[in-house]
């Protein structure tokens, strides 16, 4: 985790909840918000293999993670047991984040980076 570039953060817990995410060191996810230039991505480290989806729009991003949350919980049978197979739409409390979760998911994201003249 110290090698991540600057924005990059980790995605420990998703979720109505915060479930865990991932298994870690094996599984992880990480997200950048960079509100600056309109990016969001969200990248997962499994066993070695990396994949970046990269967004310009948050809500896109986190819809992703969400998927990748119900596909983890798939293959590891973590519940949640209401959790639609794999190609069907996810149900609302499978989705997103509680406004209140997800300001405590990303209140250690990096905000704007500020100018260099200030």
């Amino acid at each position: 985790m110290q090698n991540l570039r600057f924005g990059w953060k980790p995605v420990p817990a998703w979720g109505r909840g915060m479930r865990a995410l991932g298994d870690w060191p094996l599984v992880i996810v990480v997200h950048l918000n960079d509100q600056r230039n309109g990016v969001y991505a969200v990248a997962t480290y499994i066993k070695g293999d990396i994949t970046c989806r990269v967004f310009t729009d948050r809500a896109e991003r986190n819809a992703a993670t969400d998927e990748i949350a119900a596909e983890h919980r798939r293959l590891t049978s973590e519940g949640p047991f209401d959790l639609p197979p794999e190609g069907k739409p996810l149900l609302t409390q499978h989705t997103d984040l509680s406004i209140w979760d997800r300001y405590l998911a990303e209140k250690d994201q990096l905000s704007e980076p500020k100018e260099e003249n200030q």
